[in-house]
């Protein structure tokens, strides 16, 4: 991959499921996969692994815990990464997002049948959106805002699209 990572969030990037029967998707960069997500589900495990292409350990690992007080934990060998609580929100979907560093986000639904969310921060600045595609086996991610990033977008972007697979999978169960 020739640019950053970071600088590719500016883009939008779409994502796409791997196969009917499977739990991994693959987000692209126009034609060019760039990270991956994998679901390892079982009766007590839903633990979710986001790869960059290429890499052998995973970017970050999403474990959710807790059964009333449901969160899920991130972990990372990234050397910049800041832990945060991820908490689902009970009614209504998306997730909140709390750093270490005092920062907090929040993604959340903007539509009534859950297709469109939008990351913003807890005081409402829009950064992000996410969107579900015609057919519901693909979506799209775009940076809305121009200011700065937060440091945290990596996380924020991955956490969102690892939690809106979350809930689709959940929806197309139930």
């Amino acid at each position: 991959m020739q640019k950053k990572f970071s600088k590719l969030l500016y883009e939008p990037l779409v994502w796409r499921g791997d196969g009917f029967f499977t739990t991994a998707t693959t987000l692209y960069y126009g034609e060019e996969p760039i990270a991956h997500f994998r679901q390892e589900s079982g009766i007590f495990k839903q633990d979710a692994s986001i790869y960059l292409t290429g890499a052998e350990e995973p970017l970050f690992i999403l474990r959710p815990k807790g059964v009333f007080n449901m969160r899920v934990e991130a972990e990372s060998n990234e050397i910049d990464f800041e832990p945060a609580k991820i908490k689902p929100h009970t009614w209504g979907g998306g997730i909140k997002v709390d750093f270490v560093s005092g920062n907090s986000y929040v993604w959340k639904h903007t539509d009534f049948w859950n297709n469109k969310w939008l990351l913003t921060t807890e005081d409402g600045f829009k950064i992000a959106k996410i969107e579900l595609g015609k057919w519901g086996t693909t979506g799209t991610i775009t940076v809305v805002s121009d200011d700065p990033p937060p440091a945290e977008l990596n996380l924020l972007i991955f956490a969102g699209w690892a939690q809106y697979i979350f809930e689709m999978q959940n929806t197309a169960v139930a």
